[in-house]
């Protein structure tokens, strides 16, 4: 798993988890958006999907059941700020194999 698709729109977030992932040796794509997102996986998976749920054109755990029922096998963790334990749940349903809560630390 050296290549990791982030899908996450707040550049202060995305910049930091770029930064520290990169620093722990993996390779990062960013992706802002689902349609980004959708198109870098066309070219090729990536070891780890790091998905956030509220992206500026779409619903991120509609795309993780997408993705799943696609591929399976791809690891998806959901990154959110909703802390309601519902949101957590239907993520863990829709394919995920974690869900963060943002802020993290």
């Amino acid at each position: 798993m050296d290549k990791i698709l982030l899908v996450e729109d707040n550049p202060g977030i995305y910049q930091s988890l770029v930064t520290n992932l990169e620093l722990s040796g993996f390779a990062v794509q960013h992706a802002p958006n689902l349609k980004d997102a959708a198109a870098a996986l066309a070219k090729g998976l990536p070891g780890l999907l790091i998905l956030d749920i509220n992206l500026p054109d779409g619903n991120g755990l509609e795309f993780c059941l997408e993705i799943h029922a696609q591929h399976p096998l791809l690891p998806v963790i959901m990154l959110t700020a909703r802390t309601d334990e519902k949101t957590a749940v239907e993520s863990l349903a829709n394919g995920a194999v974690d869900f963060v809560r943002k802020p993290f630390g």
